[in-house]
C-alpha cells in the first residue's frame, strides 16, 4: 500500500511537471501559427469541455443506484451522531476544516519490519519527504519567477509559479518581440547585464 501511494504520488507530480513543461511550447506555437495571443486558451478550453464530455458521457458510473442511496443513508447518520451533543459553533468550525482531513494521507504510516509482526513497528516517512521536497521546490520556482517579473509587473507578488512564461508570451505578442529580444529583458530584470 505504501509503495503503490508513493508511486501515485510520484507519478501526479511527474505528469503536471510535464504539462507544465509542455503547454508553454505547445502555446507558443499556437501562437506563433495563428497570430494570436488567445489561441492556447481556446486550445485549453475546448481540451476541458471533452474531458468533461467524457468523463459525464463515457466513464461508467461506479456504483449502482441502490449502494449510492444506501451510502448516502450511512453518511447522514454518522454524521448525525458525530454532531450529536456538540455546540453549533464546534459543529461549524469542523465542517469548515474537514476539508483538510483528506491531507492525513500524507502522514507517514505504521509498516511492519522485516514482515514479522512481533517486531517492533517502524514509521515510514518517504511520502512526506516526497511533499517535503515539493514544497520546498515550489517556494523556490515562485520566488525566482516573482524575482524575474519585478521588472515587468507590480502584480507578480500575486502571480502562481508558471506565470512568468505567460507574461513573457503575452509581452513578445504584444511588443512583437523577438526571442532575442526576451532574452535580453530577462537579462536585465535579473541584473545579468
Amino acid at each position: 500500500m505504501i509503495i503503490d501511494r508513493s508511486r501515485i504520488f510520484s507519478l501526479s507530480l511527474g505528469i503536471t511537471y510535464s504539462g507544465a513543461a509542455l503547454g508553454p511550447v505547445i502555446g507558443g506555437v499556437l501562437i506563433r501559427a495563428t497570430g494570436s495571443a488567445l489561441s492556447p486558451f481556446y486550445l485549453a478550453v475546448t481540451v476541458h469541455t471533452l474531458y468533461v464530455m467524457y468523463i459525464f458521457l463515457v466513464i461508467p458510473e461506479s456504483q449502482t443506484k441502490a449502494r449510492a442511496t444506501g451510502a448516502r443513508q450511512r453518511r447522514q447518520v454518522s454524521l448525525e451522531r458525530r454532531h450529536n451533543g456538540l455546540s453549533r459553533v464546534r459543529v461549524i468550525l469542523k465542517s469548515t476544516i474537514g476539508f483538510l482531513s483528506p491531507l492525513a494521507v500524507l502522514l507517514p504510516e505504521r509498516v511492519i519490519v522485516g514482515g514479522n509482526p512481533l517486531k517492533r513497528s517502524k514509521r515510514d516517512w518517504s511520502l512526506c519527504f516526497i511533499i517535503a521536497s515539493y514544497g520546498i521546490a515550489m517556494s523556490l520556482a515562485v520566488g525566482a519567477d516573482c524575482i524575474l517579473l519585478i521588472s515587468l509587473s507590480m502584480l507578480t507578488l500575486l502571480f502562481p509559479q508558471g506565470v512568468f512564461t505567460y507574461v513573457l508570451q503575452y509581452a513578445a505578442g504584444t511588443f512583437k518581440w523577438s526571442p532575442e529580444t526576451v532574452r535580453e529583458r530577462v537579462k536585465r530584470s535579473c541584473g545579468h547585464i
